[in-house]
């Protein structure tokens, strides 16, 4: 669960061209090695039910400034699926909670 974690902070990373830091990492699982994932990621990780990243919202407007059309060919089927699938539950539950910022 951490490498998908450390996945996509890294992705971001590079993305953005900017040490992106996460405002909470959480995991299924607390990492053997918790002081170098602290220092990765900027922050403690701490255990929850579920892995889950919240981005700081000045961190979320950052430009992609890297293109390589392999790289989106890969990955952008997986997210416009993801983004339709978090929009439906969205409109059935009648929450826009996370996209406004709102979070537990």
């Amino acid at each position: 669960m951490l490498f998908e974690l450390v996945f996509f902070v890294q992705f971001a990373r590079i993305a953005t061209r900017t040490r992106i830091l996460p405002k909470r990492v959480i995991s299924p699982h607390l990492p053997e090695h918790y002081d170098e994932y602290t220092e990765y990621f900027g922050v403690g990780v701490k255990q929850g039910p579920s892995p889950k990243l919240w981005f700081f919202a000045s961190d979320a407007s950052r430009p992609f400034l890297t293109s390589n059309e392999k790289i989106w060919a890969v990955f952008e089927p997986a997210l416009r699926k993801r983004l339709a699938d978090l929009d439906e539950s969205a409109r059935k539950s009648g929450s826009h909670q996370v996209v406004q910022g709102k979070h537990p």
